[in-house]
């Protein structure tokens, strides 16, 4: 008879095709780390379960390279016939209802039946949920079994994970699994209020450029009498929001811990580090044998201090600080050093998007707790230099919030590489002039602002930033399209016409190209009227660029074109 620990590994890894056994290219959710995440027990606790399974011959193991995991080959582990066969005839109910977005993988979760039970009935009532505490403490794991609850009762889950760049549209892009509106009664508009629940995970994480349109969102979608579920680091970024139910969680109890830690602890043991650390489920996952026991009462970040961060190669270290100062997730290209990325994910530090990865929070709020503000400016430049001699607009991104930290760029450089982002990301863009703004407040950069929310349709963010400029052609041009937007097309045009005139010659150029490309956009989708197109096309034929230079000359051109 098999134990408990051994039909986990076998049901997890008998998800994965046996085509796989003789491939180059495996799975992470085959290697070491990835079975031990997926059946939710400390790295420790594999090798044992894992070796009696080898000698009865239900899997097997080899060196193979991981997917997205570097170019080193790690052990991985396959499951044979006969564990395949033995597996089949463990029952396992399926469940009824779908998912959307990234939803994490469901892996063995302990010490939460209860909690989860209670929220998933809250929710069949009708009733919205946030669920809260600290860096760590299992608060997505919980929303994930109460998603699998849901989803044997029928719901549709829809899942979104935010970051730095999330707004309204990038979640709704989640939900919905393709593209989605960008007005969040639209995007609410979508859901049948019966079965859908709507999850957004990781809320702290999102810019304070956003969070107010994010908290529109859920205000809006919470009217339409949608179930929604949210999931935020303690201290909640958000406004206090009317008709939700807060579950701040805790640490799990200390038999429920014992699981978690490796077999060949006593009970006695086991249950002493489940107490000195609090049930805190991360810190359980990031105890080794090798630690020696913590000090009752310890606080968790001493722990990871003291413990998890000392234990680390230098090379490692590097890997560690290259993530903890990014703004984003990272892919293994992107990393300096991949050999410190296997060590962090073999420590149980890193927590996995797909192919893109970041330290726990709890790491990361630890280790850069740990570093001076010179040491933080010295990391930010090395970055400056990886991401500058990078193309494409995530590079770009990157480098202007890496520079941001380490220097203060000329507004020239600002405004040409954010204005690069925009052109593919809206959403990256207005907090990155955001954060220029902070450092280097200027009559251009105000601007590209009020310009980048007004693009996005966000009149009163626009509004905030044009009443700082100087009075004056551009000042009236900006507000010309407030006024379109808001439908006062008579006095717009008339703004707008008065505010070109007095323009230089090289601006007004630029301003009467983007006020044809505005009114040509104003009319799609679908076919545009033939006397509206003739006056369109008679505008461009008057638009004068002779006197420009070559380059502003042929972009211009371009543009008309278009």
């Amino acid at each position: 008879m098999l134990k408990q620990a051994q039909l986990k590994i076998l049901s997890h890894l008998e998800k994965f095709s046996s085509d796989l056994e003789e491939s180059w290219d495996v799975p992470r959710g085959l290697c070491l780390p990835g079975i031990s995440e997926a059946i939710g027990v400390v790295r420790s606790a594999v090798h044992t379960p894992l070796n009696e399974l080898e000698k009865a011959g239900y899997v097997f193991s080899r060196n193979a390279h991981v997917t997205n995991a570097g170019s080193r080959r790690r052990k991985v582990v396959h499951i044979t016939y006969s564990g395949r066969e033995l597996i089949s005839k463990v029952e396992i109910v399926p469940g009824k209802g779908r998912n959307f977005g990234p939803i994490p993988e469901l892996g063995f979760i302990y010490g939460r039946d209860k909690l989860s039970n209670q929220i998933f009935d809250l929710l069949v009532k009708g009733n919205s949920i946030i669920i809260s505490g600290l860096a760590g403490i299992g608060k997505t794991s919980v929303a994930r079994l109460i998603s699998e609850l849901l989803m044997k009762d029928g719901w549709t889950v829809r899942w979104s994970t935010c970051n730095l760049d999330s707004d309204p549209h990038e979640i709704a892009k989640m939900w919905i699994g393709k593209s989605a509106p960008t007005d969040s009664r639209a995007i609410a508009s979508l859901f049948n209020p019966s079965k859908n629940i709507l999850v957004i995970d990781e809320i702290q994480e999102v810019s304070k450029r956003h969070i107010s349109s994010i908290h529109q969102l859920i205000s809006i979608c919470n009217e339409f009498g949608i179930a929604i579920l949210l999931i935020v680091r303690a201290p909640n970024p958000l406004p206090t929001l009317e008709n939700f139910q807060e579950f701040r969680i805790d640490g799990i109890s200390p038999p429920d811990s014992i699981p978690i830690l490796s077999p060949d602890l006593t009970e006695e043991r086991a249950l002493r580090i489940s107490e000195s650390l609090g049930g805190h489920p991360l810190a359980l996952h990031l105890w080794s044998p090798e630690d020696k026991l913590p000090e009752k009462g310890e606080a968790v970040q001493e722990f990871v201090e003291n413990n998890v961060l000392k234990s680390l190669s230098s090379t490692a270290k590097q890997s560690l600080d290259e993530l903890s100062i990014s703004p984003l997730p990272l892919n293994i290209e992107e990393i300096s050093n991949e050999d410190g990325i296997v060590e962090l994910d073999d420590s149980a530090i890193l927590r996995w998007k797909s192919s893109q990865f970041e330290p726990h929070h709890l790491i990361k709020n630890v280790r850069n707790a740990q570093l001076v503000e010179h040491q933080i400016k010295s990391l930010h430049s090395m970055q400056v230099k990886k991401w500058s001699e990078i193309k494409g607009e995530r590079a770009r991104r990157m480098e202007v919030f890496h520079r941001l930290k380490s220097s203060k760029p000329s507004e020239e450089w600002l405004m040409e590489n954010i204005s690069l982002v925009f052109k593919s990301n809206s959403t990256s863009a207005a907090i990155l002039v955001e954060e220029a703004l902070a450092e280097v407040d200027s009559e251009k950069l105000r601007e590209l602002a009020a310009e980048i929310a007004l693009e996005r349709g966000e009149v009163d963010i626009a509004k905030k930033h044009i009443d700082f400029l100087a009075s004056g052609s551009m000042k009236d041009l900006l507000f010309s399209r407030i006024y379109r937007i808001q439908g006062d097309s008579e006095t717009a045009n008339k703004l707008e016409k008065d505010a070109i005139l007095s323009l230089n010659y090289s601006d007004r150029v630029r301003a009467e190209i983007s006020s044809l490309v505005r009114e040509f956009d104003d009319h799609l989708p679908g076919n545009i009227d033939k006397s509206i197109a003739m006056e369109i096309i008679d505008k461009c034929e008057k638009v004068n660029i002779s006197d420009l230079d070559s380059t502003d000359q042929g972009n211009a051109t371009l543009s008309l074109e278009l």
